[in-house]
């Protein structure tokens, strides 16, 4: 009955990993595609914890892999995979518990670096798409920011918001240079433009202001990235967590599988007597 209740806790605790390994797979590649897109292997302040992310990952797998076959596996090979397990967790706890002290530790830091590269990928904006004087150039120029101008305008458009405290910011971009006084299509108020019967297209800021978004993208992508850097903490301490409940249920189990083989090699004695 013993055992059955401690396959049936690890097959839990080993659900919840291969969970988290989803989740923090989402997060890490997936989760902003459609809004930041936040290129997090590229920003000097995340290298690390992003490599230990990788390695964590990998952890996570083998980790719930080692779980499953000690719940699967006879009472022959069961006292392997659980020393496996065990080991697999106690790595997985340190690395975690690493990880997220880096994070939290520079949490200002990371938010600062990311913030600076979107300001400067305003800065560099240089878009060689124009609606300018029916110009339908479609192919994009790379400014090598950490946003290229495509990125700006996905950011843009799906945030409606402009530049990064507003329409002007876009002046001294290259972009900008070669278009005076105007804002990119991405920057028009879609709603607005509808309304008066209008397609998007560049505008210009001096003389079309109500119709560009009039919110700067700074204090909305601030919050977008601050509250994923904030769901990654979070998980990855909820993980330690479940690490630790893991590793002192673990070591129960061992105790009470060899008390109850020290009771089994001993009743055959005590019988003879």
């Amino acid at each position: 009955m013993t055992i059955s209740t401690g396959r049936c806790v690890v097959l839990i605790l080993n659900s919840i990993f291969w969970v988290a390994l989803v989740l923090l797979s989402l997060l890490l590649f997936i989760h902003h595609d459609k809004e930041l897109d936040i290129p997090i292997s590229w920003m000097k302040s995340l290298e690390l914890p992003f490599g230990i992310s990788m390695i964590v990952l990998v952890v996570l797998f083998f980790t719930g892999l080692a779980g499953l076959l000690v719940v699967v596996m006879g009472e022959k090979f069961q006292k392997i995979f659980i020393a496996i397990f065990s080991s697999m967790l106690i790595l997985l706890t340190c690395l975690l518990t690493t990880l997220s002290y880096m994070e939290y530790s520079h949490h200002e830091e990371i938010r600062g670096e990311y913030l600076m590269q979107f300001d400067e990928s305003i800065k560099n904006y240089n878009s060689s798409r124009s609606t300018i004087n029916n110009s339908t150039n479609d192919d994009w120029s790379n400014d090598g920011s950490i946003y290229n101008a495509e990125d700006v305008d996905r950011i843009q458009s799906i945030m409606k918001c402009c530049g990064s405290q507003n329409y002007t910011d876009f002046e001294e971009s290259p972009w900008g240079k070669k278009h005076t006084d105007m804002a990119p299509e991405s920057c028009c108020n879609v709603d607005l433009m509808q309304k008066n019967n209008m397609t998007c297209r560049a505008l210009n800021w001096k003389e079309e202001s109500e119709l560009i978004y009039a919110r700067g993208c700074h204090d909305i992508v601030d919050a977008a990235f601050v509250h994923w850097l904030d769901t990654l903490i979070v998980i990855q301490c909820f993980l330690v967590i479940c690490t630790v409940i893991a590793l002192f249920g673990s070591s129960i189990w061992i105790r009470l599988n060899r008390q109850t083989r020290s009771q089994t090699d001993y009743e055959p004695l005590l019988d003879e007597d």
